[in-house]
C-alpha cells in the first residue's frame, strides 16, 4: 500500500493523461468562445483611429476657410491615420470638401470598413452603428 518513498499512496505524484486532456479540452473551448469576441473588441477599438482623424482634419479644414475663405490647398501631402490602419483621402474644393476614411490589413474584416465626413457635418459610414 506504500509508493517505494515511503509516503503513502495518497501522495501520488503528477497527472493522469485524461486529466490533462480534460484540462486541454476547457483551455480549447474558453479560446474558441473569447477569441473572436477579443478580435471584434480590438478592431471596434481602432475605429477610434478613424474617427479622431477624420475630425483632426475636418477642423484643420475649418480653420484654413476661416483664414483663406477656401478648403483646397489646406491640407498638404498624404493624411495617415496615426496607428495606419485606415487610408485617409481629402477631395476639397473651394467651399466643399468631403474626408473618407478607408480600412486596410486585417481591419478590412471589420464591420465598419470605412467612415467620411463633409464640410457640412454629415457623418456616414458602412454600417449606421460605426460612428
Amino acid at each position: 500500500m506504500n509508493n517505494s518513498d515511503g509516503r503513502g499512496w495518497m501522495f501520488a505524484r503528477g497527472f493522469t493523461l485524461v486529466e490533462l486532456m480534460i484540462v486541454v479540452a476547457i483551455v480549447g473551448i474558453l479560446t474558441a468562445i473569447a477569441y473572436p469576441s477579443y478580435i471584434q473588441e480590438v478592431r471596434k477599438t481602432r475605429r477610434a483611429d478613424a474617427i479622431t482623424a477624420l475630425l483632426d482634419l475636418s477642423q484643420r479644414l475649418e480653420r484654413c476657410f476661416t483664414a483663406n475663405s477656401k478648403y483646397d490647398g489646406c491640407i498638404t501631402g498624404t493624411p495617415v491615420t496615426d496607428k495606419g490602419y485606415y487610408l485617409l483621402t481629402v477631395t476639397a474644393a473651394a467651399t466643399t470638401f468631403t474626408l473618407e476614411a478607408d480600412s486596410t490589413g486585417d481591419q478590412t474584416a471589420d464591420l465598419c470598413k470605412n467612415f467620411t465626413i463633409t464640410n457640412t457635418g454629415l457623418r456616414t459610414a458602412s454600417d449606421p452603428v460605426c460612428w
